[in-house]
């Protein structure tokens, strides 16, 4: 087997998309997209006297790439998110609480996708759904949906 000097390997590293890094950076792997592992935890339903239904959504937010290591405990965010839900759109959408539940964890899912992909995501959120603001059909069939807690998914970053 012939030896190919560093130019003719960086250049076969390039060609075939695969970065050539040594050992010693190999924790600057700039070609690993970045991302964050989000653990749904539990819910909690809370009596309210207004005119809504709303639930707690608790959640973690962890550096993906931390997992498992000791590192996670230090880089992982906790927080809630309040998730209201108007009594008139949950009578248009025609679900009982437990049906409820699943379309909240849904969109508690979609919302906290949003704010870390756009990095503003807060400790505590809300997320209010009414008629002015929510379609007038569940936008997620709830006998389709079943979830065991925690819900792990994974949100991959933007480039910077």
């Amino acid at each position: 087997m012939e030896r190919i000097g560093c130019a003719a390997a960086y250049d076969y590293a390039q060609r075939y998309s695969r970065p050539l890094i040594s050992k010693r950076y190999a924790h600057q792997r700039s070609w690993k997209m970045k991302s964050k592992t989000v653990r749904l935890n539990s819910t909690r339903w809370i009596d309210t006297s207004a005119d809504r239904n709303d639930l707690i959504v608790f959640f973690d937010v962890i550096d993906t790439d931390a997992m498992g290591s000791r590192e996670e405990a230090s880089r992982t965010v906790s927080g809630q998110l309040l998730m209201g839900i108007s009594r008139s759109l949950q009578s248009m959408w025609r679900l009982d609480f437990h049906s409820l539940e699943k379309i909240l964890v849904e969109y508690a899912k979609q919302h906290l996708q949003d704010r870390i992909i756009d990095n503003a995501l807060q400790t505590e959120e809300e997320l209010q759904l009414s008629t002015s603001n929510a379609p007038d059909r569940s936008p997620y069939p709830p006998d389709e949906l079943t979830f065991t807690f925690p819900i792990l998914f994974d949100v991959v970053l933007p480039s910077a």
